[in-house]
């Protein structure tokens, strides 16, 4: 083997790295697109997109844990933490619990396209009912305070 023939295959052997090192990097996780949000978190992002226009700038703090169709019971379950704003210290851990987690069950709706428009915001019978639904835990935890 002379001189340029081992440069020859040192080069090749370069060039073959630098592929499969381009190819991992472009195969890897970092460099992919994040997945698609399922239609639960869809809806839920929805909720919790209105919620400072609505009824987050009431008394309570709001967290939005998780959205749920029920499509044999057509319904749409929201599972929810609400407290008085200034309790968070009493009532939450770091991890969020200690507050009761609330739901709304949404009769008549069991599927995103139902709720969402097409612009992602909710349509108007269904936040209606939800306003009504957590209207009705306001009320009820009202009264529970001193």
């Amino acid at each position: 083997m002379n001189r340029f023939s081992s440069i020859s295959l040192s080069a090749k052997a370069c060039a073959l790295a630098s592929l499969v090192s381009v190819s991992a990097f472009a195969n890897s996780p970092v460099n992919q697109a994040p997945p698609e949000p399922t239609a639960e978190e869809s809806v839920r992002r929805a909720i919790d997109n209105i919620c400072g226009d609505t009824w987050c700038e009431g008394d309570f703090q709001f967290k939005f844990l998780a959205v749920t169709f029920d499509k044999d019971q057509l319904q749409t379950d929201l599972s929810f933490i609400m407290y008085p704003y200034g309790e968070e210290e009493n009532l939450l851990e770091a991890d969020g619990s200690g507050a009761p987690v609330l739901h709304c069950q949404i009769e008549g709706f069991a599927d995103a396209n139902l709720i969402l428009t097409p612009n992602g915001s909710l349509v108007d019978p269904f936040y209606t009912s939800l306003s009504d639904c957590i209207g009705s835990h306001e009320t009820t935890i009202l009264k529970r305070l001193p």
